[in-house]
């Protein structure tokens, strides 16, 4: 059993430069929770969120401020969404912005759920 296979709720916020692995570690963390004993488990233990695919899938990655003021707010309430439905959350942003970072944190501290947060080094 894992630390990340807790009866409790929580939330992961993963920090770190492109290609250091956030995706990587959030991609295997939902795997191995949907593994048990060789049998896949419940679904919906684990939910990822990377403004990333957001942006792909909203807009295809095409920058703008307007676009990335949605891409914020999107992002913010699904993390209230997510952790409303006893989910946990991993954020997997480099988050080296610290007024990004702190508006996730307080998102998630609204729920009351701990956080980790996770630096990933290349």
């Amino acid at each position: 059993m894992s630390r990340y296979d807790s009866p409790y709720q929580f939330a992961i916020v993963t920090i770190g430069l492109p290609a250091s692995g956030k995706s990587t570690f959030a991609k295997n963390l939902i795997d191995e929770s949907n593994k048990r004993d060789g049998q896949p488990a419940l679904p919906g233990r684990w939910r990822n969120l990377c403004r990333d695919d957001l942006r792909v899938m909203l807009h295809n990655s095409h920058f703008s401020r307007q676009n990335e003021h949605i891409v914020e707010r999107l992002q913010l309430k699904a993390i209230g969404i997510i952790m409303n439905e006893g989910d946990n959350v991993i954020i997997s942003d480099t988050h080296l912005n610290l007024k990004t970072r702190g508006q996730v944190l307080a998102e998630v501290k609204a729920v009351h759920a701990p956080i980790e947060t996770r630096p990933l080094v290349i």
